[in-house]
């Protein structure tokens, strides 16, 4: 067991931190309100010496009361978020009576404002103490941890203080508490909003972070230098949890030609209707083939035309990738159609409006790789069959292109959550 002196250091960072550890808690009674019966500010408490400021809300009325606090130089207040001390719900107004609320001190002053008032006599008291606003016992009676002994289990810490913050003048920072039903905590305060602002933990160059299981296993661990979290299992068949994948639609697309044992290029997929298919070619070269698609560079539409069905997690986004070369130069234009057909639907329907997507060749005669996003999928839904026609049109007005392409893969792709 490790004992009280071993933590010392504990101790002298609790005193630094609660203000009346080591001196004795101070506390300031105030009157916002005597007994008013209209809207109204009422008086205001001078509060930048206190940690923590009780409001007791009192009468028998109709109305809205809202808890306020300004820095020194500011022109107007603002709302903070206090406690409820007997449900432990945070917030900036309250119509309970009676009521009796814990807020975050630090500001130069400190009002309880009736808001709203409609009937009633509404009487509000408070007083600013330096003590951490607590859950739990008094500080009177009996010396306990750490004041009893000089030599005391830490186990009993948890009889010193139930909520300990570490605020600015402005009331922001942190705060760690033991709630009684869910149990420890800790939020950040930001503009008096609890958990109001994004929080980060920053690791030095070359650490880590994680948790470990009761035997000291790491569970799951974050290293600094790469961003990589690793030592982690999720099952994406678990109940709550979502796991989404991005990748290309099974069954969609993919090589557009075969090339057989005897060197033959055959298509594989469909012809568009209405459109030339482009000519199987095959690429023999000193070290491999390759069948590629040519879409040669004369009028008219030339295309393929793919099916498939969408996955029951299917999110509903489509994207394509294409893989195209050419010994030309320019832009040419991917025009993608898509329709979809769910149980029972007529066949045959007219396509959504087309998707053109404009792509730039690069380096002559090498394979380039295109990425065409957010394809139009009009009345697409999970478990749908998925149609998709591919058409190149050289008189498009944004196909510059001044060669033929030679189109290796064409694939469909898209998020699926499991």
């Amino acid at each position: 067991m490790r004992r009280w002196s071993q933590w010392g250091c504990v101790a002298m960072l609790l005193v630094a931190l609660w203000p009346g550890l080591s001196h004795g808690q101070s506390s300031t009674s105030y009157t916002f309100h005597a007994g008013t019966t209209t809207t109204a500010n009422g008086t205001v408490m001078s509060a930048a010496n206190f940690s923590t400021i009780v409001v007791q809300v009192e009468g028998t009325f109709v109305g809205t009361i809202e808890f306020q606090k300004k820095t020194k130089d500011a022109t107007a207040y603002v709302a903070v978020q206090c406690t409820n001390a007997n449900d432990r719900t945070v917030q900036s107004s309250t119509t309970d009576v009676p009521g009796y609320w814990e807020c975050p001190g630090g500001a130069y002053s400190f009002r309880v404002p009736v808001t709203v008032y409609t009937s009633g006599t509404i009487k509000v008291t408070g007083m600013g103490t330096t003590a951490v606003s607590s859950r739990g016992g008094g500080g009177s009676g009996a010396a306990s941890w750490p004041w009893g002994t000089t030599d005391r289990s830490i186990d009993d810490a948890a009889g010193l203080i139930n909520a300990i913050g570490v605020l600015d003048p402005s009331g922001d920072g942190t705060i760690i508490y033991t709630d009684p039903v869910t149990g420890p905590k800790i939020v950040q305060i930001c503009g008096g909003v609890v958990n109001g602002c994004n929080y980060y933990r920053q690791f030095n160059a070359g650490k880590k972070g994680g948790y470990k299981d009761s035997s000291g296993n790491i569970d799951f661990e974050y290293t600094e230098s790469t961003g990589k979290i690793s030592s982690m299992t999720v099952d994406c068949e678990d109940t709550g949890v979502n796991c989404t994948t991005y990748q290309k639609l099974p069954g969609c697309g993919g090589d557009l030609v075969a090339v057989d044992a005897t060197g033959a290029a055959s298509h594989i997929w469909t012809k568009a209707v209405g459109a030339t298919v482009p000519t199987a070619t095959a690429e023999v070269g000193a070290n491999s083939t390759r069948g590629v698609a040519t879409f040669p560079d004369v009028d008219g539409d030339y295309g393929y035309e793919f099916g498939c069905q969408l996955h029951a997690g299917w999110s509903g986004q489509l994207d394509a990738k294409l893989i195209v070369d050419s010994s030309g130069s320019g832009n040419f234009v991917a025009q993608i159609f898509t329709k979809c057909y769910a149980n029972d639907a007529a066949k045959d329907a007219a396509w959504n409006t087309v998707s053109p997507h404009v792509f730039t060749l690069g380096t002559a005669n090498e394979p380039n790789f295109y990425t065409a996003t957010n394809i139009t999928a009009t009345g697409c839904t999970a478990g749908n069959i998925l149609r998709v026609k591919l058409i190149r049109n050289r008189t498009h007005a944004s196909d510059t292109a001044t060669a033929a392409l030679k189109v290796e893969r064409f694939e469909p792709w898209g998020r699926t959550t499991y």
